[in-house]
């Protein structure tokens, strides 16, 4: 998780992935992390559905609303009926 990290340490970090001559399985919700340490993805999109894409994760996000429009970027939260 990179959420607790300064910013001194999370550039550390990027620096040890960006020189690591090897694979390296990064899971974070930091989107600018990830545009840059990733060249590749494992996205789980939900309904069972997982893609393997080649490329950063903003490029993910552009080949995303090229092919599938905008909504499925769209509120991502569940809605739940309000118990009374």
């Amino acid at each position: 998780p990179t959420n607790d990290l300064d910013v001194n340490t999370l550039r550390l970090l990027e620096e040890a992935i960006l020189n690591f001559s090897g694979c390296a399985l990064v899971i974070s919700h930091d989107r600018f992390f990830l545009d840059r340490v990733c060249t590749h993805l494992l996205v789980f999109e939900g309904e069972g559905v997982v893609r393997w894409f080649t490329g950063n994760y903003r490029e993910y996000e552009d080949w995303r609303i090229k092919e599938l429009g905008s909504k499925p970027f769209e509120n991502r939260r569940r809605k739940y009926k309000r118990l009374n």
